[in-house]
């Protein structure tokens, strides 16, 4: 069992940006219980929301609620997922992995406000020519255009960094271009989430050697994404609002560059 308060986990990203990765590491833990994707996430956390305004307006039985509240949101989230339910007794962290989920940030903390078991988040990030290239075939991909792309990703990347500045240490991060090129994938799990999460490798279901990429592009589309073309790769490394990101956490990368398109292709995006 638990030997303090269970703390709620919440693994957040861009799509593909590795969000499946990080969840696949972290879930090797018995003591981390992480539920699929969260369907109808809106009405899943307003319900919530509406749930704790309600009891907690109920005087001394609030007390009540706030007792068993987390373990009632622990049990939406593993309902609002699609597939079968993930059950880890004892579990120290319970939560989700869902991609964009940083743009709830602010209802998580206002739902797990609880001092001694505030959430604990993990947002992955990825190189945005790698993820635009990635995204672009994928099926249900609904951004059409790399503008609209460098839009979302850099609102992405700022709501990371607003949430390490409101939630001090209850941030991580999971770079997924450094877990793929490091030369030990144990080693930089260890550092970047065992340790900080204080989860023992020794402890684990399977080992780290096991972790396989499911979530390949070639596996979720069928086919390897070809280059990006060069006015897409300028585009996004040059825009004013991913620019500094780009500096900050991308420096050293150089993407692979395609054929030159001509007008008409730039003009459709």
């Amino acid at each position: 069992m638990a030997s303090g308060p269970v703390l709620p986990l919440i693994v957040c990203g861009f799509p593909r940006s590795g969000t499946l990765t990080c969840a696949q590491a972290l879930s090797l833990s018995p003591t981390v219980e992480l539920q699929g994707e969260m369907a109808l996430p809106d009405q899943t956390l307003g319900y919530l929301a509406a749930l704790k305004v309600w009891h907690e307006g109920q005087g001394a039985r609030s007390a009540l609620w706030r007792d068993r509240s987390y373990e009632v949101m622990f049990d939406a989230f593993a309902a609002a997922a699609p597939g079968r339910r993930i059950v880890r007794p004892g579990a120290t962290y319970r939560g989700h992995k869902t991609p964009r989920h940083e743009r709830y940030f602010d209802r998580y903390e206002a739902l797990f406000d609880r001092p001694e078991a505030q959430a604990r988040y993990v947002y992955c990030l990825r190189n945005p020519w790698a993820v635009w290239r990635s995204l672009k075939i994928m099926p249900w991909n609904s951004i059409r255009t790399v503008g609209a792309f460098v839009e979302a990703w850099g609102r992405s990347v700022e709501t990371f960094e607003r949430m390490q500045t409101t939630a001090p240490g209850r941030v991580l991060m999971f770079d997924l271009d450094a877990f793929v090129a490091a030369r030990d994938a144990e080693a930089f799990l260890d550092e970047t989430l065992f340790r900080p999460l204080g989860l023992d490798p020794a402890s684990f279901l399977k080992p780290v050697s096991s972790l396989a990429n499911n979530n390949a592009a070639t596996v979720k589309a069928g086919r390897s994404p070809p280059p990006l073309f060069q006015d897409e790769i300028d585009r996004i490394g040059d825009d004013a609002k991913s620019r500094r990101w780009v500096e900050r956490y991308f420096a050293d990368v150089t993407p692979p560059i395609g054929e030159t398109r001509g007008w008409l292709q730039r003009m459709r995006g």
